[in-house]
């Protein structure tokens, strides 16, 4: 079992990172702010609030750094987005570029690489964030192949049957509201969504919806109706066995991109760009290929620079087989969603 402390420097060698060419009062802010970290700090702890810690030292410099940039309209504070339950602060921070560079072009100026690297930055402290507090640290322990991975700290007897937490700690995403074995938006999405239509200008069913109130038994949170394994279990132990693929093969596309000094994509087109391409790639050996460069690379420790450049070859090996960005979601999947029968 690796102890909190290694877990915490496993962390901060893979997300810990200051681009070169990121603003320099946000970097020296992001400096205090890996410093101050300790083992013990998690969204859950009362003692040592990670939120708690982000408000002091990142977001009074995120904030001018947002302010100064021009970004319209100004971004929430970095500790606000990173607790709220309404957005995704992985995916907002890493669409920010795409429009900042829509406003750059609007007002006939080229956007400045200072900006991109220090999105970059606040991308990696959101990511570094996530790994603290996705998962209960204190529950944490080892696959067959050596690498960390955290378990929920409390399960139910089902889900401690699921293999759904036994993954390492850099392929966790939060894929809410899609399905965790693909693209496509889980079956109580797809009913909100029905039900958001449904609501015209009832502003009381509004409120309940965005108050996060909304019920709706038998629609699967964690599955779309072809994965959900009480529609179709094929399918679902399929995806289960295309998971570890299908995740290492989205951190590629994330880091790849990155150290090749990429935009990033939006989260959608990561996701299904990897679906489509583990769904479809004729060659198993080469996907384990890529599990296991993603794996070597981020539990490579001091040895990160060469690990880089092999990550890097990957993932250009990788791009010609990926599909086309320009994807449009499957709107008749809104038809098949249905809720589970229950025996009384």
């Amino acid at each position: 079992m690796k102890k909190k402390t290694e877990i915490l420097e496993l962390a901060r060698v893979a997300f810990g990172l200051i681009e070169p060419g990121c603003d320099a009062t946000v970097a020296a802010a992001v400096e205090e702010f890996l410093i101050e970290i300790s083992p013990s700090h998690s969204l859950f702890s009362k003692k040592y609030p990670l939120a708690g810690l982000v408000k002091l030292k990142l977001d009074g410099p995120l904030a001018d750094f947002c302010r100064q940039a021009g970004f319209l309209p100004q971004p929430p504070l970095f500790s606000e987005l990173f607790i709220s339950k309404e957005r995704n602060a992985h995916q907002y921070w890493s669409s920010l570029w795409g429009k900042y560079e829509a406003q750059c072009q609007e007002k006939g100026c080229k956007p400045e690489q200072r900006v991109a690297r220090t999105l970059d930055t606040i991308i990696n402290m959101v990511m570094l964030c996530q790994s603290r507090s996705a998962w209960d640290t204190q529950d944490i322990t080892e696959d067959e192949t050596g690498f960390a991975f955290r378990v929920r700290g409390k399960r139910s007897r089902a889900e401690g049957k699921q293999i759904a937490g036994k993954l390492p700690w850099y392929l966790q995403f939060d894929y809410i509201p899609c399905c965790e074995l693909c693209y496509q938006f889980t079956e109580l999405q797809l009913e909100k969504v029905r039900f958001i239509k449904t609501l015209g200008k009832d502003t009381e069913g509004v409120s309940l919806f965005r108050n996060h109130k909304f019920r709706s038994k038998g629609f699967s949170n964690r599955y779309c109706c072809r994965h959900n394994p009480s529609q179709d279990m094929r399918g679902y132990k399929k995806g289960h066995q295309n998971r570890k693929f299908y995740y290492s093969v989205m951190r590629l596309m994330i880091e790849g991109r990155r150290c090749l000094g990429l935009s990033p994509l939006e989260p959608e087109v990561v996701m299904y760009k990897a679906y489509n391409l583990v769904e479809n790639h004729p060659d198993r050996l080469f996907l384990k290929g890529c599990v296991g460069v993603v794996a070597s690379y981020y539990e490579a420790g001091l040895e990160k620079s060469d690990r880089k450049q092999m990550l890097v070859a990957c993932y250009l090996e990788l791009v010609p087989h990926l599909p086309a960005e320009n994807f449009p979601f499957d709107e008749g999947i809104l038809s098949e969603a249905k809720p589970v029968k229950h025996e009384s």
